[in-house]
């Protein structure tokens, strides 16, 4: 489902009945905040969070998570979110953030981050 450049701003109400979705694209919006749970989208796949306004990614993914690509490039992100360093399996994009390194809450090889 691609949703990108519309100017969305909370995405809750318009994705509660998709939940068979394998890849999202909400791109270039105006999200800051996801108000979806990972719950609703238990076969997702790819998810396309870049150039949106967030600062933080508050899903939980756990080892039977099905999530395999997601981009958060062009947010407003300085650490890399915890929750995504423990899946190897996982590709992350974050470009065109503000991550600082040194304070990185998590241990993750730089060469696998996109």
């Amino acid at each position: 489902l691609i949703l990108s450049h519309n100017e969305i701003t909370a995405c809750g109400e318009i994705l509660q009945n998709y939940t068979n979705l394998e890849s999202l694209d909400l791109s270039y919006n105006r999200i800051s905040k996801l108000d979806v749970k990972p719950q609703h989208f238990p076969t997702i796949i790819e998810l396309n969070l870049s150039h949106n306004f967030l600062d933080s990614f508050n899903w939980k993914v756990d080892k039977n998570s099905t999530l395999r690509s997601i981009n958060l490039s062009g947010n407003y992100f300085t650490d890399i979110p915890t929750q995504l360093c423990q899946f190897p399996q996982l590709e992350i994009q974050l470009e065109y953030n503000s991550i600082c390194l040194e304070s990185a809450a998590c241990s993750i090889d730089l060469f696998d981050v996109k």
